[in-house]
């Protein structure tokens, strides 16, 4: 991600974005560049692999090229890598087969909703900008757990945003982990404070390579004064409608009827949120994600008999659990 510079000033919340783009021409008038040409940045050497080339897989020819200073559909300045300056952040997607269901997905979802987004040879996502997610603010605790006071308002703004998905959108998040819940933030100062140091001294880049490309080092946003309340983010694998099948979350927040591969609906995400509010309370998963040694537990059971054969395969006719957990019986 990186940030942008945009010709307004204060901070619009989501639900204003549409109006926001829609006012851009005028605003556009009033707004001037900012000169990013400052030479003095440490160039670092072409073998040492830093920031998105460390990733598993990564295929350089994928990434947008952006360049500092960069102006993007006459609307945004490109003025530091993983921050943003007061109004908007852009979320540029690789450009990569594998990436292509979930880029049109998260695309038509945010439609769905009657938010904008923008589609370019990159596909493109305006958001407001956001601080950090509650799991990196979880991880600012030595103990890895979070304040009771701070799990209840994260739950509260997330069963208000579930409400919403899944009353008057008809849609199931069905990826909702601490990473994917990010904080606001209310304090302007952290934006102007980010694009003063890129202006007075830019950050570390690999130089220009064969392909034109220049990476660059991220900048941190400074702890906010005041932080916003949490938004539930990354549509990428969300479902539009009341009833599925696929096999979907995370492991270790994974429903028993996605589990068992029965139909599934909207309880699936309160399930999520459930461990999940379990790990970010006690400090650990309240399940591994991994099957158990059956073998084991079968030589332990006292009923083994009643639902499995000497070899081991269960006696249950699946169709009838997938009858009982039908979706109308889990609401």
């Amino acid at each position: 991600m990186h940030s942008l510079s945009h010709h307004k000033s204060g901070f619009l919340p989501w639900t204003l974005l549409q109006s926001l783009l829609r006012s851009l021409p005028q605003l556009g008038r009033r707004w001037k560049p900012l000169n990013f040409s400052n030479p003095n940045y440490l160039r670092i050497p072409g073998p040492h692999k830093i920031e998105e080339e460390t990733l598993p897989d990564h295929a350089t020819s994928q990434y947008y090229p952006t360049q500092m200073g960069e102006i993007i559909k006459e609307r945004y300045q490109v003025i530091g890598k993983s921050g943003d300056r007061r109004d908007v952040m852009l979320k540029i997607f690789i450009q990569a087969s594998s990436m292509g269901q979930q880029v049109v997905n998260e695309l038509n979802l945010y439609r769905h909703m009657e938010h904008t987004a923008t589609a370019i040879l990159h596909q493109c996502l305006v958001h407001p900008p956001l601080w950090e997610s509650v799991l990196a603010f979880l991880r600012r605790n030595p103990v890895e757990r979070l304040p009771s006071a701070v799990i209840a308002v994260v739950l509260h703004r997330l069963f208000l945003a579930l409400d919403y998905l899944h009353t008057d959108c008809n849609i199931a998040h069905i990826d909702i982990k601490a990473d994917n819940i990010m904080f606001g933030i209310e304090d302007d100062s952290v934006f102007t404070d980010f694009e003063i140091r890129e202006l007075e001294r830019s950050v570390p880049r690999k130089e220009a390579n064969a392909d034109g490309r220049t990476i660059y080092m991220s900048q941190e946003l400074k702890v906010p004064k005041q932080v916003d309340r949490p938004v539930l983010c990354d549509f990428g694998s969300a479902m539009l409608g009341e009833c599925h099948s696929a096999f979907v979350q995370p492991k270790i927040y994974r429903a028993p009827e996605v589990i068992f591969g029965a139909p599934w609906t909207f309880s699936a995400d309160i399930w999520n949120v459930g461990c999940m509010g379990w790990d970010i309370y006690d400090g650990g998963s309240l399940f591994t994600g991994q099957d158990p040694d059956s073998e084991s537990l079968l030589t332990q059971g006292e009923l083994k008999a009643k639902f499995f054969s000497n070899e081991g395969k269960h006696k249950i006719d699946m169709c009838r659990i997938c009858d009982f957990l039908a979706p109308d019986l889990l609401t």
